[in-house]
């Protein structure tokens, strides 16, 4: 409030209203004079003395307008002049008693006026100045708060029921697409809805004062659609309705893409993946996983992972789930059992993952079919226990007719003379017999190593079965064979002689090794097939190995007081039969364990002339 050079009674507010400020105040303030001179002289000369009741309110209103003492001093002249002007005008009692008491009188009130006035002022003026300081502290405190406001990275608004947007901060500008924030508080909330139904359950929600948060789609000024989380309470009225809504509103557009690029990824990933809680049950489940254990992706859903899981793999997915609560990365492998009750190796990943909810613990995890890679592993073990033992086998196998040779060769070395013809005969025949086996022996060592490089040669012509067999079986003298003929039929094949002969020579190694007492061999020709058997009457092979004994380093059984074999003579003989376009079987028939080469019989249109190489 602004007070005028004669300390006015009146706040600013009334100043300003009746317009008594300044040279205003001035004028009325002469003008008032003036009448009174020029007026109250002619009253005075018809009311005698009574005039000073025309004096006293024009110095009431002198001592509102500037004061108590201006209206004391107004008094006093104005009652003087008054009876001044009455004695000039031999007014009877001009000057008496009962006009000083006027004047006292009047000067008393415009003193009491003059200072009711000014108490009247200060208590306005504290009231009026007091409510202007709290109007500029809501101001300043509105502005601290809008620039705070303004610099929170998330949407702030104030929205009535209808739609109307009473504040917002910039963010909530920017989001909306507005370049100020005008423009943004003269639209209507309704209008940025991509479905209206969306801003229907939001009115609905309040209602209930259900404040949780929502997600929906909001249209830009601009037109461009995000995504926004909005999070919003009612804020009553008196009576108990809506006055506004108050709340934050967040973009996730990016979020939403991010989410929607994960679920893609997640669905249509190779690799099977599954969302589940800390309690174990699958949350989600693509389609990858879901074919691994043979299920439905949706059958997943709800289901614990000990319902695929074998009991003696339980402790491990615990001991796993619990480095995960520690927020470790865990990779391990397990068996996953499937409904039709065979199971996959899996190589399993497990990574915790935020799901936004700080009470909710979710993890991801990545399953990969390892089952292959575990049999090739164990294959591979298999294998080098296999080479292993065919180290041992081979240095066994070399090493008795080596000590024959080596040992004979010394006897005639060291005292020929000292045996008789028949002897030294005797002698070299067995050096030659044991010799032959060594060569046997490497011959079919390097068949298996050049095979398996693709270097191994096969050159076909005309073979005669029957006579390879009797060839063979004179080689191993001390086999009683009787060899039987399929009628009269002569089996010849078209192959490489000394192939065919290094099969036979295993077959019989072979009968004689592990077979009965007994041994056959027969040959014949069928259609356009030359086929030889070696059959013995020993215990056969278990139905379940009769695969393997092909294999490489591979026995059924040891026969007792047989030295350990190196289990390559029927892969060779298998592989070198193929080779020359034939097969070689096995069979267990009436008591009889039989072995069958087939080959392509001389002069039949599978026979193919020329030389064969393996080579790549």
């Amino acid at each position: 409030m602004s007070k005028g050079r004669s300390g006015s009674a009146l706040p600013s507010y009334l100043d300003g209203t009746l317009l008594l400020r300044g040279r205003t105040r001035i004028m009325v303030t002469a003008v008032l004079l003036v009448a009174y001179v020029t007026v109250g002289y002619r009253v005075l000369e018809y009311l005698g003395h009574s005039t000073n009741i025309v004096i006293g309110p024009i110095v009431l209103l002198l001592a509102w307008m500037w004061g108590s003492t201006v209206g004391v001093v107004a008094a006093v002249v104005g009652v003087s002049i008054n009876s001044y002007w009455a004695s000039a005008a031999n007014v009877p009692q001009a000057v008496d008693t009962a006009r000083i008491i006027e004047a006292i009188v009047i000067s008393t009130m415009a003193f009491l006026v003059g200072y009711t006035g000014r108490v009247l002022e200060t208590a306005l003026g504290a009231r009026y100045q007091a409510d202007r300081t709290i109007s500029e502290l809501e101001a300043a405190a509105r502005d601290r708060m809008l620039k705070i406001t303004d610099q929170v990275p998330v949407g702030l608004y104030r929205t009535t029921p209808d739609g109307a947007i009473v504040g917002g901060n910039e963010a909530l500008m920017r989001m909306l697409g507005f370049e100020d924030r005008q423009a943004m508080l003269e639209t209507n909330v309704w209008d940025h809805y991509v479905r209206s139904g969306d801003r229907e359950l939001q009115l609905e929600a309040a209602g209930k004062a259900d404040s949780v948060w929502r997600e929906y789609q909001l249209r830009r000024a601009g037109g461009e659609v995000i995504w926004v989380r909005d999070w919003a309470v009612p804020v009553p009225d008196d009576s108990g309705g809506v006055l506004h809504f108050d709340g934050v509103l967040e973009d996730i557009t990016e979020q939403r893409i991010a989410d929607a690029r994960f679920e893609a990824a997640f669905d249509d990933s190779p690799i099977g993946m599954a969302i589940a809680g800390s309690d174990g049950r699958i949350v989600k489940a693509n389609k990858a996983v879901a074919d691994l254990l043979g299920l439905s992706a949706e059958s997943l859903v709800g289901m614990h992972f000990s319902e695929y899981s074998f009991d003696e793999d339980l402790e491990a997915t615990h001991t796993a789930l619990g480095k995960l609560e520690a927020g470790e990365v865990v990779r391990y492998e397990k068996r996953m059992k499937r409904p039709d009750g065979s199971f996959i190796w899996a190589l399993i990943s497990l990574a915790p993952i935020d799901v936004g909810d700080d009470t909710t613990t979710r993890f991801v995890s990545h399953v990969v079919d390892v089952t292959d890679r575990r049999k090739a592993r164990e294959a591979l073990e298999e294998l080098i226990r296999s080479k292993d033992e065919l180290i041992a086998s081979v240095s066994h196998e070399l090493r008795t007719p080596l000590t024959v040779v080596h040992g004979l060769a010394q006897e005639l070395d060291a005292g020929w003379m000292a045996f008789s013809v028949p002897e030294q005969k005797e002698f070299i025949s067995m050096i030659s017999q044991q010799s032959a086996e060594v060569a046997h022996i490497v011959e079919d060592l390097l068949v298996a190593a050049r095979a398996d490089i693709g270097k191994l040669p096969v050159h076909p012509d005309r073979v005669d079965m029957q006579s390879q067999l009797e060839s063979a079986i004179s080689a191993i003298g001390d086999l009683d064979i009787a060899v039987k003929m399929n009628g009269a039929v002569s089996s010849v094949a078209f192959a490489d002689d000394t192939r065919v002969r290094q099969i036979v020579r295993n077959l019989l190694s072979n009968a004689q090794r592990y077979g009965g007492p007994n041994i056959e061999t027969r040959c014949g020709t069928t259609d356009s097939v030359a086929w030889l058997e070696v059959a013995d009457d020993g215990a056969g092979i278990p139905e379940h190995d009769i695969a393997s004994v092909f294999q490489p380093y591979q026995r059924s059984h040891n026969a007792v007081g047989q030295p350990s074999s190196v289990g390559l003579g029927l892969t060779v003989s298998r592989k070198l039969a193929e080779l020359m376009g034939g097969g070689l079987t096995y069979r267990y028939e009436d008591g009889w364990s039989i072995f069958r080469l087939d080959l392509p019989a001389a002069g039949s249109v599978h026979a193919v002339r020329g030389n064969h190489d393996t080579s790549g």
